[in-house]
């Protein structure tokens, strides 16, 4: 039998549970970046070799998908034969990063640093949501991500926010406020709308939201500005030398109250029924979050694309959410920090799917349990994957096969719409990760002229969606309905595997399946070393184990070093 997530009672179990999750996150990630042919065994002890020390570890419980889980305390090993049993993540963190020090990038002290800052951040979120009720509305679990992203190190780490600012506009402190906005004369901006009707809409959404009069907008451009970047962007010289024109204006907070989603700066605006994708120059995980020129454009001829193949995507079976404009200040040092993309909100009740797989601050516990998803037989946990197959993975993948666009489908960017606990309808979103094999689409839309940004070569194009889509979500999904089902997790793939080599669909959907079935390895990010190396825009991919090759052949791929 193996062991179910605890569920704590106590305050002090629950400090414990964090610790575990913690330390769980830097052990696989370290794996998956730097060890190769490691499956461990469920069960028994493994070393772990991270520079010139060992870290003795027990295997709880044994992921084909790479989410093992880990017994805590660890013991380190040194060279000279001393051990020592840890349980703080921090300690584990200081190790690795000697390691990738000594290997070059930036020095130990300020990757200790940024490690330290996103363990603090992620236990600091866990105490604001357990400070809290319980919350399952659709952003409730959009605020519910202390943990985040399960081989990111940094992922609820952001380089710039002060304390006061997490507690001012972190989602996980349920935070609402109102945004500043910049008026500029019309030869200031620019824009991208996706059609005529596209902009009146998008004009009229935004003048209502800053509770603006008209007298006050004339016919100036109407941008929303984060208050955050707003601060910074008056200590801007550019944009003080429009303002000292007469140019443009920042005003003060007003009009509705936004409230951040899981990915801090896209915000959601309740009385508009629409989100703002804003530009932030904060680090948050790998990168500064702007919106410079390229990515607006590549956001904008995604969209184009998926409007001229409206009836594909209706049916391949999911949902796009629209992003009908973007406008920026349209000079060189200001188009990436002023820069605002539109984005539709679900026509219909969905949830994010890193939300509903994060584990409780209260008890550990996957959310999804909260929602009715409570399997507690692996009869029940196989038929709600087997859904979860069709509704959510297939429709990627027809998509894909179909008309060569690739959808960056991970877990924070896919929304789950739900039937009593159960799959119903995948909701993708966030535009700019769209790649397109230019060949294929060319097929299904001739003649349709899109920015070049938006094309990837073929192969790459398939390598985004596996990664975003397997190696990223579907891992996690099977993971988190075994620990909820307290099942081998094995067992599950066996059943997803099952679902898609049976499934029936056309000749090209049907070629990607038995591709996918055929590989066995599944391509995935390095984000921890790929961070200090300072590719973190362009981080380098490894090759972990492909579950759906291990389970079609019955097998395990390597072996953990036993003790």
């Amino acid at each position: 039998m193996t062991t179910a997530l605890p569920v704590p009672p106590e305050v002090a179990d629950a400090a414990i549970t964090r610790a575990g999750i913690a330390m769980d996150r830097l052990l696989n990630t370290w794996v998956r970046e730097r060890v190769t042919g490691f499956a461990p065994v469920e069960g028994e002890a493994c070393i772990l070799q991270v520079g010139a020390q060992r870290i003795r570890v027990s295997c709880l419980r044994a992921s084909p998908g790479g989410f093992h889980r880990w017994r805590l305390p660890v013991r380190i090993e040194a060279a000279d034969g001393t051990e020592r049993a840890v349980n703080d993540a921090a300690v584990v963190a200081a190790l690795m990063a000697d390691v990738l020090a000594d290997e070059g990038g930036v020095p130990a002290t300020t990757i200790k640093t940024r490690l330290k800052i996103a363990i603090d951040a992620g236990e600091n979120h866990a105490l604001a949501c357990v400070a809290r009720p319980a919350d399952n509305s659709a952003m409730g679990m959009e605020r519910s991500l202390w943990h985040g992203h399960p081989f990111h190190p940094f992922a609820k780490s952001i380089d710039g926010f002060s304390a006061h600012d997490v507690e001012h506009y972190a989602p996980e402190r349920a935070a609402v406020f109102q945004l500043r906005w910049i008026i500029a004369d019309r030869d200031v901006g620019a824009a991208l709308w996706r059609d005529a009707q596209a902009e009146a809409r998008s004009r009229k959404i935004l003048a209502g939201l800053a509770g603006l009069s008209d007298k006050a907008i004339g016919e100036r451009l109407l941008l929303p500005s984060h208050p955050w970047q707003a601060e910074r962007l008056e200590c801007n010289t550019a944009f003080a030398n429009l303002a000292a024109q007469g140019r443009a204006i920042l005003t003060l907070p007003s009009g509705a109250w936004m409230q951040p989603t899981s990915s801090v700066r896209t915000l959601f605006a309740p009385e508009a029924n629409i989100f703002l994708k804003l530009p932030i120059e904060a680090r948050i995980t790998n990168f500064v979050r702007t919106n410079p020129r390229e990515q607006i454009a590549r956001s904008m001829a995604a969209g184009r694309a998926l409007a001229a193949i409206q009836a594909q995507v209706v049916a391949c079976g999911l949902d796009i959410l629209d992003e009908p404009g973007a406008i920026w200040i349209d000079h060189p040092d200001l188009e990436a920090i002023t820069g605002v993309i539109l984005r539709d909100a679900p026509a219909r009740k969905a949830y994010v799917l890193a939300g509903l797989l994060e584990p409780s601050a209260h008890d550990g516990r996957p959310m999804l349990a909260t929602m009715g998803c409570n399997p507690s037989s692996a009869s029940e946990a196989e038929a709600w994957l087997r859904a979860y197959v069709r509704k959510a993975v297939l429709p990627p993948l027809r998509l894909f096969a179909r008309t060569g666009v690739s959808l960056e489908a991970h877990s924070q960017n896919s929304l789950l719409a739900l039937d009593s606990g159960n799959p119903d309808r995948l909701i993708v979103r966030d535009l700019e990760g769209v790649s397109i094999d230019r060949e294929r689409f060319k097929s299904v839309a001739p003649g349709l002229d899109l920015d070049a940004s938006v094309f990837f070569p073929a192969e790459e194009a398939r390598q985004r969606l596996v990664y975003y889509l397997i190696s990223n979500q579907l891992n996690h999904v099977v993971a988190t309905i075994a620990r909820l089902a307290d099942v081998p997790e094995i067992s599950l793939w066996h059943a997803v595997t099952d679902t898609l080599a049976n499934v029936t669909e056309e000749g090209e959907t049907e070629g990607l399946i038995v591709w996918l079935l055929e590989q066995e390895t599944l391509p995935a990010k390095a984000n921890f070393t790929s961070c200090f190396a300072g590719r973190g825009e362009r981080p380098d991919y490894v090759a972990i184990a492909n579950p759906l090759w291990l389970a079609l052949r019955g097998e395990r791929r390597g072996r953990a070093v036993r003790t």
